[in-house]
């Protein structure tokens, strides 16, 4: 069979070495030595072991020590370099990354969610900067990422990346509402309707909430109208706490 390997005289020190026919394979070497002496006498020797390059026998991997396992942004935030990937430590010098992916945390083929695809938006291997495609939906994202090293590969720990509502978008009313309305006497049937009220991100951030007050900014307890905001139809309505009085009541 073809031999991997040759046997020559190295000119540096004197001493014969084992070298291999093609430097640029990563591969791990069994072989023997027969040495023979004038006369006829001789002896095998080994097995030796001889590794180039990046092995499963050579070199070890570990997640980085400065790995980061969790992000966190908001609905409506930019998509740019939400996650900052620590590369994973070989113990060889000479086996660097080449290039990263983003993977299921079983390591099988990214199949989760659409917000993020397997390149992580990465222009430059390997990646560190991960953006992602959206992140218009609250959304509890796990990944892991694998990294390869030549013709080896190591996938980390789970990645938890979370895309949840905030706090501060500017609530705005679809139209405003008719100012006064007028609510015949005895008439519980009849009630002050409100409009639809919206933000910027309202398909993921929904409008989930309504609360009467007799004084903005601040909840006061109500004894005029009904603390309750009715659903009908689809429109949001208050209405009086007792349809029996003639009253005015600001809210």
């Amino acid at each position: 069979m073809d031999n991997p390997l040759n046997f020559k005289l190295d000119g540096t020190n004197g001493n014969f070495v084992v070298r291999q026919f093609s430097p640029v394979n990563h591969q791990a070497y069994t072989f023997y030595f027969k040495v023979s002496a004038v006369g006829g006498s001789s002896k095998w020797f080994g097995p030796h072991n001889f590794d180039q390059g990046c092995t499963t026998t050579s070199v070890s991997f570990a997640d980085n020590g400065a790995l980061v396992t969790t992000a966190s942004v908001i609905v409506g935030d930019s998509i740019s370099n939400i996650y900052t990937f620590a590369q994973p430590t070989a113990t060889r010098a000479w086996c660097n990354p080449q290039s990263n992916i983003i993977r299921n945390p079983d390591g099988t083929q990214w199949s989760g969610s659409s917000q993020i695809d397997e390149t992580g938006g990465c222009s430059s291997q390997p990646c560190s900067q991960y953006s992602l495609v959206a992140t218009a939906f609250p959304e509890t994202i796990i990944f892991a990422i694998e990294t390869y090293f030549d013709n080896l590969s190591w996938l980390s720990v789970p990645i938890t990346v979370t895309i949840s509502c905030g706090n501060a978008y500017t609530i705005t009313e679809a139209a405003p509402p008719i100012d006064p309305q007028f609510i015949p006497h005895l008439d519980a049937a009849v009630r002050y309707a409100l409009p639809s009220y919206t933000h910027t991100w309202a398909a993921g951030c929904p409008i989930n909430n309504w609360e009467v007050s007799l004084v903005s900014g601040i909840d006061v307890a109500l004894t005029d109208i009904d603390n309750i905001v009715y659903d009908i139809l689809g429109v949001k309505t208050v209405k009086p706490a007792d349809t029996s009085v003639h009253t005015e009541t600001p809210h």
